[in-house]
């Protein structure tokens, strides 16, 4: 079990307990608005499919994240990724997850990371 930095409901934790390991788990639960995202999906939904719903949209928050730390080592959060002079690098960093390929003009490798 790794620990957490910030405050999160015990639902939570179990969801992040059973995520795989990985760079972008150590970016959830480090990240304060990644976590609250979760939170936030987890309160909202109705879906019986719920666990999946909001571990997919921490891992896309933190996929995206990940991507723009490449562009701009200034960006350390989400949070950062909000600031409008970043939209541009924030774009740059959502296609790269998504694998858009600009200079073939080809469409998305997959819609969802």
């Amino acid at each position: 079990m790794m620990l957490c930095r910030h405050e999160i409901s015990a639902q939570l934790n179990q969801l992040l307990n059973k995520m795989m390991h990985d760079e972008v788990l150590l970016i959830i639960r480090n990240d304060r608005e990644t976590l609250k995202v979760g939170e936030n999906t987890l309160n909202n939904s109705n879906s019986s499919r719920k666990g999946d719903k909001v571990r997919e949209n921490m891992r896309v928050l933190a996929k995206v994240l990940l991507s723009a730390r490449s562009f701009n080592s200034e960006i350390k959060s989400a949070k950062d990724m909000i600031h409008p002079s970043r939209f541009d690098e924030v774009v740059k960093a959502t296609r790269c997850v998504s694998g858009f390929d600009e200079k073939r003009n080809i469409v998305f490798k997959s819609y969802c990371t």
